[in-house]
Parts: structure tokens; sequence; C-alpha cells
């Protein structure tokens, strides 16, 4: 005489049936959330870009950037237009700032050259970027990930090798 409900055994094997399913699904979703943890990074890098045009235009120069929270760091991201970036997986900063003479002094359009890198350094793991690895931009646009896991993440922002 079989009782409402359901054995020992049937419910063993949905529990079962789950959990294959769940194996399969979870790595996909670390990954969807990876690269929305990740998305951050070009977005910031496009303002810090823009930010250092900007101040280039008014000031003749780029201004080197930290994120180590001091006031003077503050007042620095401020002359661009930004607030130190609060972020949780990466750190921002530019430097690499270097200045090249005109070739030709008499001719008021010959500025010289002007370049900076713009940095984010990842400062927690994802699932498949590691701390310290990088996405890069230079006053040129040329953009670039450290670490082909990083690139695989962003992979619309940085450019193909």
């Amino acid at each position: 005489m079989r009782k409402n409900g359901f054995t020992l055994v049937e419910l063993m094997i949905v529990v079962v049936v789950i959990g294959v399913l769940a194996s399969f699904a979870m790595p996909k979703f670390q990954r969807a959330a990876d690269k929305i943890k990740a998305a951050e990074a070009p977005q910031t890098l496009n303002a810090i870009v823009g930010g250092e045009e900007s101040y280039r235009i008014v000031n003749g120069r780029y201004l080197e950037l930290t994120s180590d929270g001091s006031p003077a760091d503050s007042a620095n991201w401020a002359k661009i237009g930004l607030k130190v970036p609060d972020s949780k997986y990466f750190k921002y900063t530019v430097g690499d700032i270097s200045h090249t003479p005109p070739i030709d002094e008499t001719d008021p359009l010959d500025m010289g050259t002007l370049k900076f890198t713009a940095k984010a350094t990842l400062i927690r793991s994802l699932t498949t970027a590691k701390i310290d690895e990088t996405i890069t931009v230079n006053q040129s646009g040329d953009k670039n990930a450290s670490s082909e896991e990083l690139r695989l993440l962003v992979p619309s922002y940085v450019d193909k090798k």
C-alpha cells in the first residue's frame, strides 16, 4: 500500500539532479559577475582620459594622479574634474608622463609630444583575473590588459593582439 509523499530515494535523486545542474550553471554565473565587476575599469579610465585631455588643453601638460587618499591627492583629481575613484576592485593612477620638446621651435603649431598612461590595477582577485593585473590606456587611446584573463573580461575595451 502506497502512502502520499515521496520516498527517500526519490528525494535523493532530485537533490543529485539539482546539484549536477548547479555545477554547470555556477561557472557561467561567476564569469558574468566578473564581467560586471571588471566593466567599472573602462568607464573610469575613459573619464580619466577625458579629464586629462581637458587639463592638458588648459595647462599645457598632463597631471600625475595617485589614489592614496591624501588631501593633496583629492585636490589633484578635482583638477581634472573627478573625485578619487572609490572602487572595491581597482586602484587608479596616472603616470609615465613625459614631454618631448618641439622639433621646430619656430613653428607655433609644433608643441612637442606629451604622453601619459592611465592605469587600473586590480586590488581584489576575480575568478580568473588576479591581484595586480592591470588595464591601461594612454593619451593616444591605446588600450591594453596585462593578462589574457583580464582581456577576456573587458573584450570590447582592450585592443586586440
